[in-house]
């Protein structure tokens, strides 16, 4: 038992007076001195053992190197006993710290404080001016604390239910974080804040994650501390957040972001292969906030929230988007139907689109459907065989893959569903696949390159390795073989000018190959299967408006893969 040997003593001068109130007292001051050191009246305050070092990482973004970490020692109550300061600078660009301490410390508890520039994880880029970033933490069994923006948002609030409301700093932490979590929707059992990092792979990391991505927005530094003070100091005195216009503000940001450019970002730092899906949580907020149902099945729905603009919603694959196109609807009971005309610059009737046979409510096509007059009659007709919804494209849903928690784009083209993106998956133990040039960058932008038995077995379940009639079926539907590439390719990131028009939404990239025959912005290469298993690829080069294809290839070349989703 540790008690303070400076009081007892003089306790012990005053009993040698000799007074019955001495050795009244001198009990009453032992037994004070001996349950303040061990135990406050909340249960903490032990006295800690010599702590060598305080590490951890301050994130955002992670804080830039040369950004400072300073630590205050804390008493019992959490207030800053003001003799025992420690400070260090990060020093790498992951935000990493670690400040030498080599003392016995008072107190088991501690709070830390970094200021600098950080990585913005919304932008790609450093920020323009530098916040600061808090987190309180008990260091009695750890040395490692990491600075977050939910230690941040968090810390007041624990001050408060510690202080005021006589709460252990262990329950306090836990009510925090419980409630900050309660604002964007997220419920778990997650671990402490401080144990959090945006480049994890736990349920926790992924809701730090989107916590730090919704509440940046696209807000300056200036505004965006700002919020975080509104949000802290609101949470701080009664553990809600009632700022709706500014939660539907959010929302809206939330909407429009492109989940996947900001993975790309983050990855491109090179600071982890590995980055948490963020994106559900995020996607979860926007549409809670817009008053959307649960997308678990194909539905359209107003967006109810009377503070944003009035838009109509279609869920489409566990994705809600946009409804950009006019949606039109048709109910057919086995009989012949008029059709309905598609938009000019695909120059078609439904009649000519060579459909297969619809088996299942809810079959998408790629196009822009007006509907006819009523008593307007066409020439060409197209008969049902079952009854079927039909429903127009329109925008590009969302594959979240849930062996890596990778976001692929989909598109849907003639009836087929494919990858708008090359596949990027690595395997379990990261021996799948080859980043072209050894470098993950290439990876993040253009996907791996695969063998072809590397291909085979390449693509998440419920999706297969394309095959010829897949991509037969695709580019006739472009307008032939030798246009295709033009309407295929990306309108970005081909050399010399090659951009295509990405008419359908492909974005084919040009990702090049393992062999460097074709080098990355020059041309794209994909691995095809056909029934028979012969190897086959197809290209598309920068110089080119067609897309060509070899029959036999040498099956250890390293092409690009482009998963179609299987019916």
């Amino acid at each position: 038992m540790n008690f303070n040997i400076s009081k007892t003593a003089l306790t012990i001068r005053a009993f040698k007076a000799g007074s019955l109130f001495s050795t009244i007292s001198l009990l009453l001051i032992m037994t004070f001195t001996f349950s303040c050191t061990e135990n406050d009246d909340n249960g903490v305050g032990k006295k800690n053992s010599t702590v060598n070092k305080i590490s951890g990482v301050s994130q955002k973004g992670p804080f830039v190197r040369g950004s400072s970490v300073t630590i205050y020692e804390l008493d019992n109550k959490l207030n800053q006993t003001g003799n025992r300061t420690f400070s260090a600078q990060i020093i790498d660009d992951k935000g990493s710290f670690e400040v030498n301490i080599n003392t016995e410390l008072q107190s088991q508890y501690i709070l830390l404080r970094a200021d600098g520039f950080y990585r913005n994880e919304v932008t790609g880029q450093i920020s323009a001016s530098q916040i600061t970033l808090y987190a309180i933490a008990d260091i009695e069994s750890k040395d490692n604390v990491n600075i977050n923006i939910l230690t941040h948002l968090e810390y007041n609030r624990v001050l408060k239910l510690v202080r005021e409301d006589g709460m252990s700093f262990a329950e306090a932490k836990k009510q925090a974080q419980n409630e900050i979590f309660a604002v964007f929707g997220i419920n778990g059992n997650f671990t402490d804040s401080e144990n959090m990092s945006i480049f994890g792979t736990s349920e926790s990391d992924a809701a730090l994650l989107a916590i730090s991505v919704l509440l940046q927005g696209n807000l300056s530094e200036g505004e965006f501390s700002e919020l975080l003070m509104d949000f802290s100091m609101a949470i701080a005195e009664n553990g809600v957040w009632n700022n709706e216009d500014t939660k539907t503000a959010i929302a809206d940001k939330a909407f429009e972001i492109n989940l996947e450019e900001i993975r790309n970002k983050i990855l491109a730092w090179g600071f982890s292969a590995n980055i948490p899906a963020f994106e559900k949580y995020v996607i979860s907020y926007w549409t809670s906030n817009y008053g959307l149902s649960a997308c678990d099945a194909f539905k359209i729905e107003n967006n109810s929230n009377t503070k944003s603009q009035n838009n109509e919603f279609v869920c489409y694959g566990g994705v809600w988007n946009l409804n950009i196109m006019p949606i039109v609807k048709l109910n057919a009971n086995g009989g012949t139907v008029t059709p309905i005309s598609i938009d000019a610059q695909f120059g078609q009737t439904l009649a000519q689109l060579s459909l297969p046979e619809p088996t299942r409510p809810g079959y998408i096509f790629n196009g822009w459907f007006s509907a006819a007059n009523d008593g307007e009659k066409y020439e060409d007709t197209y008969a049902f065989t079952a009854n079927i919804e039909i429903y127009a494209q329109w925008s590009f849903p969302y594959f979240i893959d849930d062996r890596d928690n990778q976001t692929y784009r989909i598109v849907v083209i003639n009836g087929t569903t494919w990858m708008a993106e090359n596949l990027n998956y690595a395997g379990e133990n990261g021996d799948i696949g080859v980043c072209y040039n050894n470098n993950a960058d290439n990876c993040a932008m253009y996907g791996r390159l695969y063998t072809w038995d590397e291909a085979m077995s390449a693509c998440p379940d419920d999706w297969r390795l394309s095959n010829n009639n897949d991509w037969n079926n695709l580019i006739e539907f472009v307008g032939g073989r030798s246009t295709a590439g033009e309407k295929l390719r990306s309108k970005t990131g081909w050399r010399d000018d090659g951009n295509g028009t990405d008419e359908f939404g492909f974005s084919a990239l040009p990702g090049g190959d393992g062999s460097r025959s074709n080098r990355i912005g020059e041309g794209a290469l994909w691995w095809s299967v056909t029934e028979s298993g012969s190897s086959w690829s197809w290209d598309t080069g920068y110089a080119t408006s067609s897309v060509g294809y070899t029959g036999g290839n040498n099956r250890t070349a390293q092409l690009s893969v482009r998963c179609v989703q299987e019916l």
